[in-house]
C-alpha cells in the first residue's frame, strides 16, 4: 500500500477580501504518533473579531488534545472537542466576569482518518461534504437550509461550543477509499448551495466538487460570487493513496511536505505560513504502526484491497432516476445512521456509511457478507439478529427513561439529555419498537423537550383559505386595526367578520386622483386606518371612505432597498433607501418631501435590515436577530434576543397594537417535527418562543401546520384576544397564542 498522502486547495474570504485560513482550518502535514490524520475547522456563530479569536483558540485546542490523545480516531474527536468547549467556556467567563451575559458559541466540524476509516464529529454550525463513489454526503444536509426542510426523526438536536459544560457531538463513521473527497465549508457556503436548486443538481451530479481541486475552489468561489456572499471558507481534500494499519514496527521515514496550501499549525504548534487559493499540499506521512491486537483491521483492509482489485476494471454506475430524487431529497447527514453508544450493531457493521443510495452494492461489501454468511449461517443469523433487534429495542426504551428522568433531575444538564432521549427514541424506532410503549415515550420526550427550552404551543390552529392569485409572485403582508384584518397581495383585501372570505378593498390597476394604482405590496395602521402602498404612493381613505393618492418622493433618496416595508404613522411613511439609510416621505404645501431620517453612518448596522415596524418608535429587525429602537433619528435601544436553539433564520418583525412587546418571525427555528417559530421579545430583551403543535401520525392538516411558519410571509397578533395570523405559500392561516 504504501505511504498515503492527501492533497488539498482551499479560500477564505473576509468583508470580500481574501484572508488567511489559519484561524478556521486545519489540515495535519503529517501523521500522529497513532498513524491518524486530523482535519478540522472552526466557525463562530457571531462572526466579530471576538468571535473568530475564540473559534481560533478552539481549534488549537482541538489539535493540541487530539496529538496528545492516543484512543481510537473516535473517541480522540469526541476528547477533543470536550478540551475545545472546556476552552470556550473559559474564554468566555473571562470576558464577562463569571457571567453569561454575552457567549461566542463556536460551531465545529472534525474528521479523523485512520488507515481506511473516517470518523467524524460535528458541533453545528458548521458544514462537510463527502464524496464516496460518485455519491454525495453533506453533514448536515444541504438541503436543511431550505426552509421547507423537514429532517428525518434521528437528525436530534446538538449545540455549538460553549454552549454547556458537556458537548455531545454529532458522530459518523465510514470506510475510506483512494480518491474519495472531503469538503470543510462555512455554513454560508451549506446555505448558498442548499437554497439554489442549480447548484444542488450540480452538487449531487459530480460536477461541482470534483478531483480537480482547484476546478471545485473556482467554482466555489464563483458560486459566493452569483450570491453576494463576503465571508466564506472552503477547503475541498482527496483523499489518494491510503496507508493500513501495518503489523510489525518498521522505521519511520521522514516525511516529503510540499507547500502546504492549508495548514493552521506545525506539530509543534507553531504558526504555519498561509497559502493563497490554488496552492495544494501534498502530505506524505508515515503511519505508526497498529502493535497488538491489529489482525481483524488487517484482515478486514485486505478483504478491501481484493475487492478493489476485483472491481477496478469497473465503470463507476450511472446514478437512476430513482436515486437522483433521493439525493436531491436528503442524501446527506440525515439519511446515515448516527453513531451515539455500543447498544447497536456491532462496529465493524455499523461504521460503513453506504457508498451510494440504492444504485450499487460495493465489492467490499459483497464479500464481508460472504464471509459473515458463511460463518454464521443464515438461518441462526436471522434468529439471532432478530432477537438482538427486540433486546436492543427494550434496552433502547430504558435509556430514553432514564434520560428523561435525569433531565427533570438535572437542569444543568438537561438540554444534554434530552438530545440523548432523542437518539435512543431513534435507535428503539431502528430496531422495531412500536405501539403504545413507543408514543407514550415520544409524548414523553416532546413534552420535556419543550419544558427544557422554554416553549409553548399554539392551539386552535386553522387554515383559513388561499389568498386570491393577483399576489402571484409578491410579498403578502398583513396588519391589524383592532380584531379587523388587512392584507395587502396585489390588491387590498380585508377579513369578513366570519373570517371565512376577503372583501376588496382596493384593486391594482384601480384609478384614484388620476393616476392607475400599481401593485400593492406595502400596508399598515395609521391612527386606526389602514394605508396601502404601491412603492410609488400611499392610499387612504378620507371622513367620506373615497380613496386619496399621495406621491413619494422616492427620487429624492435614490430609490428604495428592494423588499424593505413602508410604513405609515402619522401622517409620514418611513422606509430603507438602497443605501441603507432610513429616510421618512412628508407632504408639504410645495409637493412631496424625503429627507434621511436616521443616516447609515451614524448607524452602520442599518446595513444589514431586514424588516422594520413603527409604534411611535420605529423598530428595525436585523440579520442576526438583533432590534435596533429609533426615536426621533436616534437610536436609543439594542435589544440582543437569546432563545434556545439559537435563532437561524430570523425573517421579519411584527408589532401588536396596545403591547409593549415586539414579534419576530423565525423561520429556521425547529423543535420536534415543527419548523418556524415566533420569537416575543419585550424591552429587557426577555424572550418567548411559540412553535405549532407536533402533528400526530396521520394528520395532514397538522403536518402542513407544523411547518407553515417555516415558509410565512408575514405576522399579524393581537394581544387582547391572544389571535395570531400569518400568511404562507399563499395561504392564510389562524391560531390561538398564550401569552
Amino acid at each position: 500500500m504504501g505511504r498515503a498522502s492527501i492533497a488539498a486547495a482551499g479560500f477564505a474570504y473576509a468583508g470580500g477580501a481574501a484572508a488567511d485560513l489559519g484561524g478556521v482550518v486545519y489540515v495535519a502535514r503529517t501523521a500522529d504518533r497513532s498513524g491518524r490524520i486530523l482535519l478540522a475547522c472552526v466557525e463562530p456563530l457571531e462572526p466579530s473579531p471576538r468571535g473568530w479569536e475564540i473559534a481560533a483558540v478552539a481549534l488549537h485546542a482541538i489539535q493540541e488534545q487530539f496529538s496528545a490523545s492516543s484512543e481510537p480516531a473516535d473517541d480522540a474527536l469526541r476528547f477533543a472537542l470536550a478540551a475545545a468547549n472546556d476552552v470556550v467556556l473559559v474564554e468566555n467567563r473571562q470576558l464577562t466576569g463569571g457571567r453569561w451575559n454575552h457567549r461566542h458559541l463556536v460551531g465545529v466540524t472534525t474528521i479523523a482518518i485512520s488507515g481506511r476509516d473516517i470518523a467524524i464529529a460535528q458541533c453545528p454550525p458548521s458544514q462537510a461534504i463527502v464524496a464516496q463513489e460518485g455519491q454525495i454526503y453533506s453533514f448536515p444536509d444541504v438541503a436543511s437550509w431550505r426552509g421547507d426542510y423537514e429532517a428525518t426523526p434521528e437528525s436530534g438536536d446538538a449545540h455549538p461550543l460553549g454552549f454547556g459544560d458537556e458537548v455531545a457531538p454529532r458522530c459518523y463513521q465510514s470506510e475510506a477509499a483512494p480518491g474519495d473527497l472531503i469538503a470543510l465549508c462555512s455554513t454560508s457556503v451549506g446555505r448558498a448551495i442548499g437554497r439554489d436548486d442549480e447548484t444542488v443538481l450540480e452538487l449531487f451530479g459530480g460536477s461541482l466538487i470534483t478531483s480537480d481541486l482547484e476546478g471545485s475552489v473556482d467554482r466555489l468561489e464563483r458560486h459566493l460570487a452569483d450570491n453576494h456572499i463576503a465571508d466564506a471558507f472552503a477547503v475541498v481534500i482527496a483523499l489518494g493513496q491510503l496507508a493500513p494499519r501495518a503489523r510489525i514496527p518498521r522505521m519511520r521515514r521522514p516525511p516529503r511536505i510540499e507547500e502546504p496550501a492549508v495548514a493552521a499549525s506545525d506539530d509543534r504548534g507553531q504558526p504555519a505560513p498561509s497559502a493563497t487559493k490554488g496552492q495544494t499540499l501534498t502530505a506524505n506521512p508515515t503511519l505508526t504502526l497498529a502493535l497488538a491486537g491489529a489482525d481483524q483491521p488487517h484482515a478486514r483492509n485486505r478483504f478491501a484491497e481484493l475487492a478493489e482489485l476485483l472491481s477496478a476494471g469497473r465503470r463507476p454506475p450511472t446514478p437512476s432516476e430513482i436515486a437522483r430524487k433521493r439525493a436531491l431529497a436528503a442524501p446527506g447527514a440525515m439519511s446515515v445512521r448516527r453513531y451515539r453508544d455500543s447498544v447497536a450493531m456491532p462496529a465493524e457493521w455499523r461504521a460503513n456509511l453506504p457508498r451510494g443510495p440504492g444504485v450499487h452494492v460495493p465489492a467490499r461489501l459483497l464479500a464481508v457478507s460472504l464471509v459473515l454468511f458463511l460463518t454464521l449461517g443464515g438461518t441462526g443469523v436471522a434468529v439471532g439478529f432478530q432477537r438482538d433487534r427486540e433486546a436492543r429495542a427494550e434496552a433502547a426504551l430504558d435509556a430514553v427513561d432514564a434520560a428523561l428522568l435525569g433531565a427533570q433531575n438535572n437542569p444543568g444538564s438537561a438540554t444534554s439529555l434530552v438530545a440523548e432521549a432523542d437518539a435512543a427514541l431513534a435507535t428503539a424506532r431502528e430496531s422495531g419498537a412500536s405501539g403504545s410503549s413507543l408514543s407514550r415515550r415520544e409524548q414523553d420526550v416532546a413534552r420535556v423537550r419543550d419544558e427544557v427550552l422554554g416553549v409553548a404551543r399554539l392551539d386552535q390552529v386553522v387554515r383559513l383559505g388561499a389568498i386570491p392569485s393577483t399576489a402571484a409572485g409578491g410579498r403578502v403582508r398583513l396588519a391589524l386595526s383592532g380584531q379587523t384584518l388587512y392584507v395587502s397581495a396585489g390588491n387590498l383585501y380585508e377579513l369578513d367578520a366570519s373570517g371565512e372570505r376577503l372583501l376588496d378593498l382596493l384593486s391594482q390597476g384601480d384609478s384614484v386622483d388620476g393616476a392607475t394604482v400599481g401593485s400593492l405590496t406595502h400596508i399598515s395602521i395609521d391612527g386606526g386606518g389602514v394605508v396601502a402602498s404601491d412603492g410609488v404612493a400611499t392610499y387612504l381613505r378620507d371622513a367620506a371612505g373615497h380613496w386619496q393618492r399621495q406621491v413619494l418622493a422616492i427620487d429624492e433618496v435614490g430609490g428604495l432597498r428592494p423588499g424593505a416595508p413602508l410604513v405609515t404613522w402619522g401622517d409620514a411613511t418611513y422606509g430603507l433607501s438602497w443605501t441603507g439609510d432610513m429616510v421618512r416621505f412628508d407632504q408639504t404645501a410645495n409637493g412631496p418631501y424625503a429627507s434621511v431620517w436616521a443616516a447609515v453612518e451614524d448607524s452602520p448596522d442599518l446595513e444589514t435590515a431586514l424588516d422594520l415596524t413603527i409604534d411611535g418608535r420605529i423598530h428595525v429587525l436585523l440579520e442576526d436577530g438583533s432590534i435596533l429602537t429609533f426615536s426621533r433619528g436616534e437610536l436609543v435601544t439594542t435589544v440582543d434576543p437569546f432563545v434556545v436553539p439559537a435563532l437561524d433564520k430570523p425573517a421579519f418583525l411584527a408589532d401588536a397594537p396596545f403591547a409593549n412587546s415586539l414579534y419576530i418571525l423565525d423561520r429556521g427555528g425547529r423543535v420536534g417535527q415543527a419548523s418556524g417559530r415566533i420569537i416575543r421579545v419585550d424591552q429587557t430583551g426577555d424572550a418567548h418562543q411559540y412553535f405549532v403543535p407536533a402533528p400526530a401520525t396521520v394528520d395532514p392538516l397538522g403536518t402542513a401546520a407544523a411547518s407553515a411558519l417555516a415558509s410565512a410571509d408575514d405576522l399579524a397578533i393581537d394581544e387582547l384576544s391572544g389571535t395570531v395570523f400569518w400568511v404562507a405559500n399563499g395561504e392564510l392561516w389562524k391560531a390561538h397564542i398564550p401569552l
